[in-house]
């Protein structure tokens, strides 16, 4: 972290605890989303009050639906929260999507009742 001074004030700047991906990297990802019916977005300065992203990839499955999970890389590895889940710790995005495991849709079937319960 780094002090500023502003009007006699000083005021903390935090570091972000992610960075931006490679173009390699946003590439993989998004093709891996159009191959599985995905839709990716990038986001940028992402963050919280305590957190903050230079880009995170959103994964949903199509536009205004919930996010399935986020990625995002810190320059060492790559992390993925599944929305919701534990977050996840791998040592590249190649690897992190591998790993993904997608929730699938309920089967539905063509079952029908024999008959209708009396009452």
């Amino acid at each position: 972290m780094s002090d500023l001074k502003l009007r006699g004030t000083a005021v903390t700047k935090r570091l972000p605890k992610g960075h931006a991906f490679q173009i390699s990297d946003l590439v993989l990802a998004q093709s891996w989303a159009a191959f599985r019916n995905l839709a990716m977005q990038v986001r940028l300065d992402h963050g919280s009050d305590d957190e903050e992203y230079e880009e995170v990839l959103e994964f949903r499955a199509a536009t205004g639906a919930r996010a399935h999970f986020i990625i995002w890389n810190d320059g060492d590895a790559v992390f993925v929260q599944p929305m919701p889940g534990r977050m996840q710790k791998h040592a590249c995005l190649a690897d992190a999507l591998e790993h993904l495991s997608l929730r699938k849709p309920p089967a539905l079937t063509d079952i029908t009742p024999a008959g209708w319960p009396i009452r």
